[in-house]
């Protein structure tokens, strides 16, 4: 998610995102809405966004340019090269829209550019999404020293997380007049800023207490626990749509599945 040497590290986070790149494959690969897949898709996501926010090192941050070229070395630079594969793909199978030859046309391209099987659906929503939830994340810390918030960091990201789920509900004109990956920002930027509130916890992750049994049997449980999550939802959760079911069961769904990936 961002340059560091590699002295500094933690392989066990290499071995998270290695798991998570797995379930993506796994999700995908699931028909849609199946309880696997409604499984998989109630963490896999979340998870990117979480360990992000772990391996992020804000403090390092001086200045806005300094911000913007961390971004754009990490972030950007990959996005522009994912976004020209995914469009000569696209090319290749005839999905890119054609250009508005009209006025009364150009809001009907605007819609298949962001929304439908355009440019705004390839993979690289991720990158896009993090980009600027890593900006804002910046912006909001640096607001919150300021004020001398910090105590009051964790009950305000739980307050936005609860308010971002609600994105669901948005009316379709939003959705059509906002980009699809912008609609991603909100819950991604509350899993980002869980990464970074719960880094120092995770840091026992070096060096666990306890057996390779006792951790497989708790990873099992919690997966179990995903599963059942997933059995009496309706909403099958996708963070690209952007579709959440409710607040408590996106909360519950996703902490147990990333906790059983860090578990196992």
């Amino acid at each position: 998610m961002y340059k560091t040497n590699t002295a500094n590290r933690n392989p066990y986070f290499d071995i998270v995102k290695g798991l998570g790149i797995l379930f993506v494959f796994w999700g995908n690969s699931m028909l849609y809405g199946s309880l696997t897949f409604r499984a998989i898709f109630y963490f896999h996501m979340p998870l990117f966004f979480l360990v992000s926010g772990i391996c992020f090192k804000v403090d390092e941050i001086r200045s806005l340019p300094g911000l913007l070229s961390k971004i754009g070395k990490n972030l950007v630079v990959p996005l522009i090269y994912f976004s020209l594969i995914g469009l000569i793909l696209l090319a290749l199978r005839g999905q890119i829209p054609k250009l508005p030859h009209n006025p009364t046309e150009i809001e009907s391209f605007y819609v298949s550019v962001v929304h439908d099987q355009g440019i705004g659906m390839i993979p690289a929503w991720f990158l896009t999404c993090l980009a600027v939830v890593q900006f804002c994340y910046c912006l909001f810390y640096k607001l919150i020293q300021r004020l001398r918030l910090e105590r009051y960091i964790f009950p305000l990201i739980v307050c936005a997380f609860v308010l971002s789920c609600q994105i669901t509900h948005v009316d379709a004109f939003l959705k059509h007049v906002v980009p699809i990956k912008l609609l991603s920002v909100p819950v991604a930027f509350c899993y980002f800023a869980f990464g970074q509130l719960g880094k120092n916890l995770l840091r026992k992750l070096e060096s666990p207490d306890v057996g390779a049994a006792v951790l497989i049997l708790f990873s099992v449980v919690l997966y179990v626990a995903t599963i059942g999550i997933a059995c009496i939802s309706t909403v099958t959760p996708n963070l690209a749509v952007p579709v959440y079911p409710a607040w408590w069961m996106l909360l519950i769904g996703s902490a147990c599945g990333i906790g059983a990936t860090f578990a196992l």
